[in-house]
């Protein structure tokens, strides 16, 4: 056993003290390692909780407004607006039509009418930011299907009362269409809308008449 060493009076120092003071030594020491810590896990908490508000945030902030494009007021430029017109009327036949009841109420002169080239724009636009990547919630998803759609199927179908074309079907035969009426029109209604819209607007092609003949003959539109 080692000799207990002696204090400041010289008398021997008890092994309890020696043991105390060995305790407190390896608190310090343990304390100081913490300490040493404590930086890095500060940082490490920061960047934590500083991720959580983000997370936070992210999950209730609003998506941002996506702008609606008109037809009506916006479409002065020929080019774009047969771009812009292609795009609808593909939609038309890929999207649209698919709804049987769309479909039984589109007229195949839906271009020569700008209030319903302005619905189905806008129904478009609203459906793209339904399911779009950054802007789509199931959410909107459902307004376009619950009110959206059958808003503008209701208002086409008011419009289209008075057209000549206008007839109703059954759905099995219009459920397959996969190309918007009056398709082959395109260019020349958006070259009459963007220059010329207080003329007369230009005849259907004779493409396009001969298929209308041949839906009315099907028992289509």
């Amino acid at each position: 056993m080692p000799t207990p060493t002696p204090n400041a009076a010289g008398e021997p120092v008890s092994h309890d003290v020696v043991a105390g003071l060995a305790r407190e030594v390896e608190t310090l020491r343990r304390a100081v390692r913490k300490a040493a810590d404590l930086h890095a896990r500060v940082d490490q908490l920061g960047a934590t909780l500083a991720q959580a508000l983000d997370d936070l945030a992210g999950a209730g902030r609003r998506r941002d407004p996506v702008r609606p494009v008109s037809w009506i007021a916006e479409s002065t430029d020929p080019e774009l607006a047969t771009t812009a017109l292609r795009e609808l009327a593909d939609w038309v036949g890929r999207v649209y039509l698919r709804y049987p009841i769309a479909a039984r109420e589109l007229p195949d002169c839906w271009l020569w009418h700008p209030d319903m080239v302005e619905e189905l724009a806008w129904l478009h636009q609203a459906w793209q930011a339904a399911y779009g990547p950054e802007t789509g919630t199931i959410a909107a998803a459902g307004d376009w299907h619950e009110r959206s759609r059958p808003g503008v199927v209701t208002r086409i179908r008011a419009a289209s009362r008075s057209c000549s074309l206008e007839n109703h079907t059954a759905d099995a035969h219009l459920a397959g269409r996969t190309t918007a009426p009056s398709a082959g029109s395109v260019e020349p209604i958006a070259r009459w809308w963007t220059t010329a819209r207080d003329q007369p607007p230009p005849p259907p092609s004779a493409a396009d008449l001969d298929a209308a003949t041949r839906r009315l003959k099907e028992g289509r539109r």
